[in-house]
């Protein structure tokens, strides 16, 4: 019987994994949720052996009805407060019994648990091109996004009503692409939501997005283009959050640059 990781169990795998590139997607049909059953002990280790959790971790399941939930130490069942049909690219085939959320429905189904400002940093993480371990400590600023907001914006629309699809609407639109560690995503945040939620409601920069230079800024730099942390390209603003100490004297220069080609 095949077994359906959920919750902060497929949240801690796509924070190993950050990748799609799963056997079973695209083009595996999606079981219909009533498929996941109680689960028993043993396929329970097997999933857990899979996702490499740690001892003390719980594993999260999603089965598709009350009367298949059974928890004990190692696992804990949720039940799918939809219907039992899933959109496409809900779900990732693991292995041959081991489905895990796709990035796009733990999303939606954080929106029906967390605050608001917590499910954009989720949403930010997931579309983030940083990792970091379980203890929160950066271990990579080169990974490939889980998702995109594209992907989730898409995702949300296909799914007419649920619990929570508001928030996870209204969270998706505060969404940039490509946050390079948890710090530049708190600094973008910081600038860019409303102030009812604490930001200082400035336009969303672009995030370590390439931008061509001018032939002055080439000479300059010796460069055709630079990768800013935080980029406001109508307003000719870009911004390097690890300062003097970790950037180099191009993207120090990177400012005075794109100054100089607004006149």
């Amino acid at each position: 019987m095949p077994i359906l990781v959920c919750g902060i169990s497929a949240f801690e795998f796509w924070r190993s994994r950050r990748s799609r590139d799963s056997p079973g997607l695209p083009g595996t049909p999606v079981p219909h949720l009533t498929q996941f059953g109680k689960p028993t002990r043993e396929e329970v280790l097997e999933a857990r052996r899979v996702l490499g959790l740690a001892e003390d971790d719980k594993l999260h399941v999603l089965v598709g009805s009350r009367s298949a939930r059974r928890n004990f130490s190692a696992c804990h069942c949720h039940v799918m407060s939809s219907p039992g049909w899933l959109p496409d690219h809900s779900l990732v085939r693991v292995t041959r019994d081991v489905w895990v959320e796709s990035p796009e429905l733990l999303f939606l189904d954080a929106s029906r648990s967390m605050g608001q400002i917590e499910l954009i940093r989720l949403g930010m993480e997931l579309c983030s091109r940083y990792c970091v371990d379980r203890d929160e400590l950066l271990i990579s600023m080169n990974s490939e996004p889980s998702t995109s907001k594209s992907k989730l914006t898409e995702y949300l629309s296909t799914i007419d009503t649920s619990y929570g699809i508001d928030k996870a609407r209204t969270a998706v639109g505060k969404l940039m692409d490509g946050s390079a560690s948890p710090w530049e995503t708190a600094v973008a945040l910081m600038l860019s939501l409303p102030t009812r939620m604490g930001g200082f409601e400035l336009p969303k920069p672009k995030l370590n997005k390439s931008h061509p230079l001018s032939a002055m800024g080439k000479r300059l730099v010796g460069a055709s283009s630079l990768r800013p942390d935080m980029l406001w390209e109508k307003e000719g603003v870009a911004i390097e959050y690890d300062s003097d100490v970790f950037s180099t004297p191009r993207q120090r220069a990177f400012g005075e640059i794109t100054r100089g080609e607004r006149h």
